[in-house]
């Protein structure tokens, strides 16, 4: 290994602590954010689906995020379905 090799190496490895002070850092932050509270003492995020919102990043990796639907709408979806189909509805 050269001293310029060296060098690089040790350069990488300074860039490496940094990244992980970062990410010690985020994670403070983020369990400082998931303890808020509004002003009746009440948690701002009393799920953590309101806490970290999966879809948004997966949008922004060009992941394409199925929305959920709720149960009556699935219900009446797989009616329709049915009825489509020509096979008899059941209830």
């Amino acid at each position: 290994m050269t001293i310029e090799e060296y060098e690089i190496l040790g350069k990488a490895f300074q860039w490496k602590r940094l990244d992980q002070e970062r990410d010690y850092h985020k994670v403070a932050w983020l369990d400082r954010m998931a303890k808020a509270t509004d002003d009746k003492g009440k948690y701002l995020y009393d799920t953590f689906k309101k806490f970290f919102k999966e879809d948004e990043y997966k949008e922004d990796l060009g992941i394409k995020v199925e929305k959920k639907k709720n149960k009556e709408y699935k219900r009446l979806a797989d009616i329709a379905m049915q009825v489509n189909s020509g096979k008899e509805w059941n209830k």
